[in-house]
């Protein structure tokens, strides 16, 4: 099985999507797509393979590993910690799929579980899940999602704490400071990092 097999039928390049760049210690490929954030020059990174315990498998269909990251062009390639930027949840988000797309080496198709999906469609279907927090409406359950799953714990916990805080304070008179666990929750003195990749199914 080759790197060719995996890349030859998304007919690449097409709608801005880069030529394939084959993986030369392994069986995959990538492509890329510009866009523009900021007035700057961004890309997201399309990566497909299959891992090597699969390829030495005599099963069939292999599991299609698919990951998606989105970053700033620079000369070595893509940064996804750009300069000046803090990443913002209408961002293209970054995704990982394990699990829910599969390739059929010795019939040479792709699954979606266990329906066939051609090519084509499975990049659209990629790319629609990578965009969707930049939708104004479509993207809105994504993001509230985001916050609720993120961030809601966290400001209940700094929360809690302040409210300990100010009994303490009520029953003994002695001011408590910050503790490295409050600090770290609240994202005084460590920065919290927005639209990590995540598993998409």
């Amino acid at each position: 099985m080759k790197s060719e097999d995996l890349s030859t039928p998304f007919s690449l390049p097409r709608d801005g999507f880069s030529s394939a760049s084959l993986l030369v210690d392994g069986v995959g490929f990538s492509t890329m797509k510009h866009r523009k954030q900021n007035g700057r020059d961004f890309a997201s990174l399309y990566k497909f393979y299959i891992i090597p315990e699969a390829l030495v498998s005599n099963s069939d269909p292999k599991p299609l590993i698919i990951s998606v990251s989105y970053g700033e062009v620079i000369p070595e390639g893509i940064s996804l910690t750009p300069k000046n930027i803090k990443r913002r949840r209408n961002w293209p988000i970054d995704l990982i799929s394990r699990d829910e797309y599969f390739y059929d080496s010795k019939r040479k198709i792709f699954y979606r579980k266990e329906r066939v999906i051609e090519a084509n469609k499975l990049l659209s279907e990629i790319e629609k899940l990578h965009l969707k927090p930049t939708k104004r409406l479509k993207g809105l359950y994504f993001r509230f999602k985001s916050i609720t799953i993120r961030e809601l714990p966290s400001t209940i916990l700094v929360f809690t704490y302040e409210f300990l805080i100010k009994i303490l304070y009520i029953i003994s008179g002695t001011k408590t400071k910050k503790s490295i666990v409050q600090v770290a929750v609240s994202g005084d003195s460590i920065s919290n990092k927005d639209n990590s990749t995540k598993e998409i199914f």
